[in-house]
């Protein structure tokens, strides 16, 4: 076995021999582009040092007290494409979305439904549709 790897070593770097131009072009050609990118982007004022994102705070307090002390209720939720997918994505989200709300009922129980369209500039139509009534009650 050992033996069998030393001829293909060996094979190998005859064949890279043989083919010099074409073993430098593959070694350099990626050397220099990126070396490229790096001037380039130095050249333009960039910095290489990695940047920290700080993380979002996050309040810690549950999800469903969040959406009680929001004023969202007896609404629809558009989506698009109409699939098989989205369907069972849009209906698991108001099934959630409504026992969130149920959990908040202190008042009565609103609820939330999903409804597909067929195009999505149907979504700013139906949306804009409400910005004319200026009905901020109203949802959408």
């Amino acid at each position: 076995m050992f033996r069998k790897s030393l001829i293909l070593l060996w094979r190998h770097l005859i064949y890279r021999r043989r083919h010099f131009i074409g073993t430098t072009v593959e070694i350099s050609l990626p050397c220099l582009l990126i070396s490229l990118i790096i001037l380039v982007h130095t050249q333009s004022g960039g910095d290489l040092t990695p940047k920290q994102i700080p993380a979002k705070s996050f309040s810690g307090e549950p999800l469903y007290k969040t959406v009680c002390r929001s004023n969202v209720g007896d609404g629809k939720v558009l989506y698009y494409p109409q699939s098989n997918l989205t369907q069972r994505i849009m209906q698991k989200l108001e099934l959630s979305f409504n026992n969130l709300l149920y959990m908040c009922s202190i008042r009565s129980f609103s609820a939330i439904s999903v409804t597909p369209v067929n195009s999505s500039d149907m979504i700013e139509t139906i949306t804009n549709g409400n910005e004319i009534t200026e009905d901020t009650d109203k949802p959408v």
